[in-house]
Order: C-alpha cells, then structure tokens, then sequence
C-alpha cells in the first residue's frame, strides 16, 4: 500500500490508498471470521490489496477445509498476495488452475477471476 503514496493530499493515489484502508477496516469488523465462501472473497481480497499478510494468512488457515468448495479460496488469497507483492508466475500458478470455477463459492455466474 505504500507504493501508492505519491503527490499532494488530494491526489487520487492518496485517496485510493484510504478507501483501501476504509474497505480493510470494515470488511475486518463487519466479518471477522470466515463464514460466507462469497464475502471471505472479499475479505480477502481487501487484506491483500492493503498489504496485510498477517491477516491474510491468519484468514487462509481459518479457511482451510472449512468450505466444499475445498483449497478455491485459500489458493485465491496466495494468488492475491502473490500479486501484490509483485509475484506474476506466482500469482498465474495460483490463480490459472481456478479459472472457470468461481461457481463453487457462489455468486455472480460469470467468472471474473
């Protein structure tokens, strides 16, 4: 997240940065623990974009074997910090095998990932 910070106080990166903090903040309070396949997504998607590995982790082990979607969601959040932290090949070795299987979490019926 701190590569976002650059320019003035009211630069877009700045803003994006505390909107980013703003998504982490609630999605930490709003759903503390796994307990939706669909909003875990989410979760986890707001603590790898804010750079909050330890809370990804922590959440990733909570998740293990919890879902019968079984490894999806895990081997999404490795791929999520895997980009983030600049990790391309990591992130399609995580992410590629997924492809076209959003359908076992729930949500929307076309794939995004």
């Amino acid at each position: 997240m701190g590569q976002l910070f650059c320019g003035g106080p009211n630069s877009p990166a700045i803003r994006a940065t505390l909107q980013l903090g703003a998504l982490y903040d609630y999605a930490s309070s709003a759903l503390p623990r796994p307990g939706s396949g669909l909003a875990d997504l989410h979760v986890i998607l707001a603590q790898a974009v804010t750079g909050e590995d330890a809370a990804l982790d922590a959440r990733t082990r909570q998740m293990e074997g919890r879902y019968p979607s079984g490894s999806y969601l895990p081997a999404v959040a490795r791929g999520f910090a895997a980009f983030e932290h600049g990790d391309f090949s990591g992130a399609i070795e995580a992410l590629a095998p997924l492809t076209g299987e959003n359908e076992r979490i729930g949500g929307a019926e076309r794939s995004t990932i």
